[in-house]
């Protein structure tokens, strides 16, 4: 991956989705070795001492 551009405000906003957990989502485009757009969505829920972070290709209506 290549020439990412983040299309998120950073810092991302948190969204809080129970006292002990909370979600960030961050947009972003990049390309290909080959140049071909690419288009990601990454995920982070941080829940008490555990982190688990997505990184998966956004849908056509995100």
């Amino acid at each position: 991956m290549r020439a990412m551009n983040v299309l998120t405000e950073m810092p991302p906003v948190a969204q809080r989705l129970t006292e002990d957990r909370t979600l960030y989502i961050v947009d972003f485009n990049a390309k290909d070795i080959a140049g071909v757009a690419l288009k990601y969505r990454a995920k982070c829920i941080v829940e008490k001492d555990t982190i688990r972070f997505f990184i998966r290709a956004r849908k056509a209506s995100d």
